[in-house]
């Protein structure tokens, strides 16, 4: 099977030969690849990896208030979720360090109130 055929065939949930492989990584380790392998782009390190797998990118046209978070930035999102930049001695990556209901309180189950129409035994209910 070639590439397509193996992703279209796990996405059909057929059996391909193998599964499909897919490769993200952060620039540095990206970087890395490329002098490792002796090649000069992304897509060569993905070809002699033999991974299936390719990511496309299409731009956002809708109001600028939905948008999401750039790739590769720090900030919050539509949804109140913020991201944040992390630099170690080996990489850059970007990892979610928020979000708007983390602050909301554990919930905690409770069983049905007496006189409560339940036939089905005691079934928990959630309760902030």
């Amino acid at each position: 099977m070639n590439s397509r055929e193996r992703v279209l065939a796990a996405a059909e949930r057929r059996r391909p030969d193998r599964p499909p492989i897919d490769l993200t990584c952060t620039p540095e380790a990206m970087a890395a690849l490329r002098i490792h392998l002796g090649v000069d782009t992304d897509n060569a390190v993905l070809d002699r990896l033999d991974v299936d797998m390719r990511r496309i990118g299409l731009p956002f046209i809708g109001p600028a208030e939905r948008s999401a978070i750039p790739l590769g930035s720090e900030g919050v999102d539509f949804w109140g979720c913020r991201i944040r930049k992390v630099e170690t001695e080996f990489n850059t990556y970007y990892e979610w360090a928020g979000y708007r209901l983390q602050t909301a309180g554990r919930w905690q189950m409770s069983r049905p109130t007496t006189g409560q129409a339940w036939t089905g035994g005691t079934t928990p209910r959630c309760r902030a």
